[in-house]
């Protein structure tokens, strides 16, 4: 049974995810994010190879590498999964169903089309999935603090990152933001309380 109670202020990052979402779907930030966007498109020929690198923290397989390194942890310190891991697991798999269902329904196109995983831009699952990485690194007791604080700080130069590469716009690197953290902070507590039900 689904008995989990958000805080107020997690409701409100989904109400404001909400809303974001809905300005995004009738366009009505387009015309003022579109020309700030190009203006940082002068800067790519310059940071791109920068830009690239940091967004690799983002990308599926470094979020799948991050999984591995807190199974290990786990199996090896603890001799089974933590809650901290099966949510971060199930975050991340809610999340990639989640950004590509909103794509299709928001059909944004990128501001500069190149290759990319996805044609449509809202929300950025680079940061979308660089915050559940944060969010859990945070959470698990065994995950030295000092990897938490770097997560953090890599969370903004990824967004920037993302807007440089031309392959995002602020609307979509803050959804990504949002949708990350708000799937984290619900399946955490979610999973938490079905262990405290179970006596895990």
């Amino acid at each position: 049974m689904l008995n989990v109670k958000l805080r107020y202020k997690d409701l409100i990052f989904l109400i404001i995810f909400i809303v974001l979402t809905i300005i995004v779907y009738f366009r009505i930030l387009l015309p003022i994010e579109y020309p700030i966007i190009l203006q940082l498109g002068k800067y790519t020929s310059t940071l791109s190879n920068l830009a690239y690198a940091i967004s690799l923290v983002g990308n599926p397989i470094t979020t799948l590498l991050f999984i591995l390194i807190f199974v290990y942890i786990d199996l090896t310190k603890r001799h089974n999964l933590s809650t901290v891991t099966l949510s971060f697991i199930t975050s991340v798999i809610i999340c990639s169903i989640l950004e590509l269902i909103i794509k299709e329904l928001l059909p944004i196109e990128r501001p500069i089309q190149q290759v990319f995983m996805t044609r449509y831009s809202y929300p950025s699952g680079h940061v979308a999935r660089l915050t559940i990485t944060t969010y859990h690194a945070d959470k698990h007791e065994l995950i030295p603090r000092t990897i938490t604080i770097i997560l953090i700080l890599l969370i903004p130069l990824l967004a920037i990152s993302r807007l440089i590469l031309q392959a995002h716009y602020i609307s979509d690197v803050t959804g990504g933001l949002l949708l990350g953290y708000i799937i984290s902070t619900f399946l955490y507590q979610y999973i938490s309380h079905l262990h405290r039900e179970k006596g895990i």
